[in-house]
């Protein structure tokens, strides 16, 4: 419901809305259980690599968009 209601409340921009709203839930559903498996099999220190590679991957994304 929320999706549907995005794309209806900005219907010229239902491109740019879809793509945000698939990054939100790909990132709440994918990055947590990565940093679980990861815990699991290096500990704590498993899951924040897990989120250095997002950070890295990030800043490396941002350059690109700036340019």
């Amino acid at each position: 419901m929320v999706f549907s209601q995005a794309l209806i409340s900005v219907p010229d921009k239902q491109n740019e809305v879809s793509g945000l709203m698939i990054m939100g839930l790909f990132g709440g559903t994918i990055f947590p259980l990565l940093m679980g498996f990861m815990s699991d099999a290096m500990g704590q220190a498993g899951a924040v690599a897990i989120m250095a590679i997002g950070v890295v991957y990030l800043i490396t994304y941002i350059k690109q968009v700036k340019q």
